[in-house]
């Protein structure tokens, strides 16, 4: 999914926003806000902690305080980083479309519940390895790599774990906040269920035309 950080009511926050299809509900765009505090408060736990650091150098010209304290921040620090990715992965765990994420060299780096329940191929066994999704079908991971250009709603139809299946991707290139290129994310939705029920409607309403002449 398409993400950026951004400030709400004044706390830092990394927004992932992706769409979703309902059958219950109008469909719209589903956007989730993890909240940065954690991490800006340890870095600033994290700069105070250096500065005492540096101050005990001075005053007590000696440097077990200062590899306590750094260890300590790291620690916090670290913690804090861990929170952060858990969330996002409970995040990409729950939604109930595939997400496949490609590194700068093509090596995939996220391969949620949804793409392997789809694609009959488990995380361990896809994390690291080249795009080897049935190709040529790989939802544009390569080609947004090499281009860095956006793919938006590209609508196909290929044999997955569950059969044939009509699926609607969007790949967007990943991009780090120095505007450097690390890589590609397709967000993967199955549109089947709803083209199914489309077609039923079109067929009643003919049906609903006729019984009425």
């Amino acid at each position: 999914p398409a993400t950026r950080e951004l400030t709400f009511e004044g706390l830092p926050v990394l927004e992932a926003a992706a769409p979703f299809l309902s059958t219950e509900l109008p469909s719209g765009m589903f956007r989730v806000g993890l909240s940065l505090s954690a991490v800006d408060n340890a870095v600033n736990r994290l700069t105070l902690q250096l500065g005492l650091t540096a101050l005990l150098l001075v005053l007590l010209s000696t440097t077990v305080s200062a590899v306590v304290i750094t260890r300590r921040s790291l620690a916090d620090l670290g913690q804090s980083y861990r929170e952060v990715e858990t969330l996002t992965g409970r995040v990409l765990d729950s939604i109930d479309q595939a997400v496949i994420a490609v590194d700068a060299e093509g090596r995939i780096t996220i391969f949620n519940p949804t793409a392997e329940r789809w694609f009959g191929r488990s995380i361990d066994a896809m994390r690291g390895a080249g795009i080897v999704l049935a190709r040529p079908i790989d939802f544009g991971l390569e080609e947004v790599r090499v281009s860095h250009e956006t793919i938006g709603e590209r609508e196909l139809t290929c044999r997955t774990a569950l059969g044939e299946r009509v699926l609607v991707h969007s790949t967007t290139p990943l991009i780090t906040s120095d505007t450097a290129h690390v890589g590609a994310v397709a967000v993967i939705r199955d549109e089947t269920d709803a083209r199914a029920l489309a077609l039923q409607a079109r067929r009643a309403e003919r049906l609903s035309a006729m019984g009425q002449l």
